[in-house]
């Protein structure tokens, strides 16, 4: 079995995925409002999602276990986004913040020990001033010395003479 100490045991069938011999897995959720476009996995199991598009509710859905199953029994959606535009990017923990983004926008939250949802204000860290184009979501990354990088988009998926073509070159 390869089954980390204290974890329940997967779904019968693994939520449908096939795996090789000794593994296991479990859904954990499948009543996230909307899609989810990345994940962050505190280290005390709470789950934190950044949705493909914000609703008047928010942009992020915070996710908790509450009885040990394993199941996330408490969905909370939250985060007020100034630019409320669709394929909400990156979800990350790093140095007791939570990191996520949106198209022209990098946030963070304080993590509160204990509480689901960050209590602090949402920060506004960085602002991507230009046009849009293509694949201008913001994934978050950080190296060793706590600097940030952020790419700024890309002139096409794969640069291709007619993007998105058939047979297009690229």
């Amino acid at each position: 079995m390869c089954r980390w100490p204290g974890l329940p045991p997967g779904d019968p069938d693994n939520g449908g995925l096939f795996l090789p011999e000794g593994f296991e897995a479990m859904v954990v959720v499948d009543s996230v409002p909307g899609a989810a476009r990345h994940i962050a996995v505190n280290s005390n199991g709470d789950v934190y999602v950044r949705l493909r598009f914000i609703s008047d509710e928010g942009g992020n859905a915070a996710l908790r276990d509450m009885n040990g199953d394993g199941k996330m029994d408490s969905i909370k959606i939250w985060a007020d986004y100034t630019d409320k535009g669709q394929y909400g990017t990156e979800m990350r923990i790093h140095n007791g913040y939570l990191w996520y983004s949106s198209v022209t926008h990098v946030y963070r939250q304080k993590l509160t020990p204990g509480k689901l949802i960050p209590e602090s204000p949402m920060e506004l860290m960085l602002t991507d001033t230009q046009p849009p184009r293509s694949h201008d979501t913001k994934p978050i990354a950080f190296d060793k010395k706590g600097n940030m990088y952020i790419p700024f988009g890309a002139p096409s998926d794969c640069c291709q003479v007619s993007e998105g073509a058939p047979f297009s070159p690229g």
